[in-house]
């Protein structure tokens, strides 16, 4: 899928999520790709359209690959519970099961996408 088809808002919240799951702050993104914070801000809220460059060096940054940020069928789920006022120590066994659970259904839904196979939306 290339950059054009998609909205704005779509390219921002695909970089948003990607860079939540990635554990990066919005700051650490900016400075990465030498631009103020509020410019980022304004190309995750779609307010502001992403260049492809830009785009390169943020999936590098993320560790994915542009292909998996606009892809038709690229899909999130994330499993891994987040807490604003927990204390900071982990279940490392807890939190790797969430992300092999995250990892199986993003890639059972992109196989019934592959295979055509519709899912009724609850």
């Amino acid at each position: 899928m290339w950059l054009d088809e998609l909205s704005f808002h779509d390219v921002g919240e695909r970089l948003r999520l990607a860079r939540e799951t990635a554990g990066i702050t919005q700051a650490d993104a900016a400075t990465f790709l030498n631009v103020a914070r509020t410019t980022l801000l304004a190309i995750e809220k779609g307010q502001r359209r992403v260049r492809p460059d830009e785009l390169q060096q943020l999936a590098r940054l993320y560790h994915t690959s542009v292909n998996a940020l606009l892809r038709r069928e690229s899909i999130y789920v994330d499993f891994v519970p987040r807490f604003r006022r927990l204390s900071t120590s982990t279940d490392e066994v807890t939190e790797a099961a969430a992300h092999s659970l995250t990892n199986l259904v993003q890639a059972e839904v992109e196989l019934e996408n592959l295979l055509g196979i519709k899912r009724t939306h609850n």
